[in-house]
C-alpha cells in the first residue's frame, strides 16, 4: 500500500462526500423548511405542474427527503444508492426546469448550472466509490466505524461498571473497558497506515454512548449485558470483514492483528453471554 496515494484518494472522497452532503441539508433545510415563501412554492409548481398534492405540502416532504440524503452520505451510510439517488433527483430536477422554463439556460447563476456542477461532483464520487480504489474506502469507512464504536463501548462499558450490581461484574467490564480503548487505538493506527485521519465524531459518539450506559445501567445487569452484547456482535463482524481485506491485500501484519481484535470480542462476547444465561437461570429459579 502506498499511503501518500491512499491518502489523496481519502481525502479526495472526504471532500466530495461532505461538500455534497452540505448542499443537500442545506438545499433541503433552508429554501424548503425554513424558510419555505411563496418564491419556492410558485417555482415548483412552475416547474412540476403535474404534483399529486399541494405544493405546500409536497415542498417541505421533499426538503425533508434531501436532509435525508444528505445525512446517510455525511455518515458514509449506503452511500452509492445515496449518490445513484442523488444523480436521477438532479438530472430529474434539471430536464424538467429545461423543458418547462428554457430561459434559464440563458442564466449563469441559474439552477441548471449549478446541478450541472452538483452532477459532475456526483458522478465523480460514484466513479470514485465504484472503481479500483473501492475496496480501499470502504474498508476506511469501515475502520473509521470500528474506532467509533470503540469510542461508544468504553464509554458504556464505563457506565455499566459503575452501576454492576454482581459481585465482580464491574472489574469484568472496567477490563473490557480497557481492551476497547486497545483496540480503537489499534483502528487508529490502522487508519494512518492507510493514509487516513481518525474519524471526526469521536467526542459525539463518546457523550451519546455515557448517556446510553447510563439509561441502560438503570434497567439491571441483565439488560446492560444485552446492550453490551449487540457491541461486541457488531465488532467481531467488523473486525473479521477488515482482516479479510488486510489479508487479500497481503497485509499480513495488519491482518493478523485485526483476527487477534475479533477473537478479543468474541471471548467478550462468549462472556457476556455465559452471564446473560445465568441471569436467566436464576430468574428461572427464583
Amino acid at each position: 500500500m502506498d499511503a501518500t496515494v491512499n491518502r489523496a484518494l481519502v481525502r479526495a472522497d472526504d471532500l466530495l462526500r461532505i461538500s455534497l452532503a452540505a448542499v443537500w441539508l442545506l438545499e433541503g433545510l433552508l429554501p424548503k423548511i425554513i424558510f419555505l415563501g411563496p418564491a419556492e412554492i410558485e417555482a415548483f409548481t412552475r416547474t412540476a405542474p403535474f404534483l399529486p398534492m399541494p405544493a405546500e405540502t409536497l415542498v417541505p416532504m421533499l426538503g425533508a427527503f434531501e436532509i435525508l440524503l444528505g445525512l446517510l452520505l455525511f455518515l458514509g451510510i449506503l452511500a452509492l444508492p445515496v449518490l445513484w439517488t442523488m444523480l436521477g433527483l438532479l438530472a430529474c430536477f434539471s430536464a424538467i426546469l429545461v423543458v418547462q422554463t428554457p430561459a434559464v439556460l440563458l442564466d449563469p447563476y441559474g439552477g441548471v448550472i449549478k446541478n450541472l456542477a452538483l452532477l459532475g461532483a456526483t458522478g465523480a464520487l460514484i466513479a470514485l466509490r465504484r472503481g479500483a480504489q473501492a475496496p480501499l474506502l470502504r474498508l476506511v469507512h469501515r475502520i473509521r466505524w470500528d474506532v467509533l464504536n470503540e469510542f461508544g463501548a468504553d464509554a458504556i462499558y464505563q457506565q455499566h461498571a459503575h452501576a454492576a450490581r454482581q459481585v465482580g461484574l464491574g472489574q469484568a467490564l472496567q477490563d473490557f473497558a480497557e481492551t476497547e480503548r486497545e483496540h480503537a487505538s489499534a483502528g487508529l493506527d490502522a487508519l494512518g497506515r492507510l493514509g487516513s485521519r481518525g474519524p471526526r465524531l469521536g467526542g459525539v459518539v463518546a457523550l451519546i454512548s455515557t448517556a446510553i450506559g447510563w439509561m441502560t445501567a438503570r434497567l439491571g445487569d441483565r439488560w446492560m449485558l444485552r446492550c453490551d452484547l449487540l457491541l461486541e456482535r457488531f465488532a467481531i463482524r467488523s473486525y473479521g470483514r477488515s482482516a479479510e481485506q488486510f489479508a487479500a491485500w497481503e497485509e499480513e501484519v495488519l491482518a493478523s492483528e485485526f483476527r487477534l481484535m475479533a477473537a478479543a470480542e468474541e471471548e467478550h462476547a462468549r462472556r457476556l453471554g455465559d452471564l446473560i444465561q445465568g441471569f436467566q437461570r436464576a430468574s428461572g429459579l427464583d
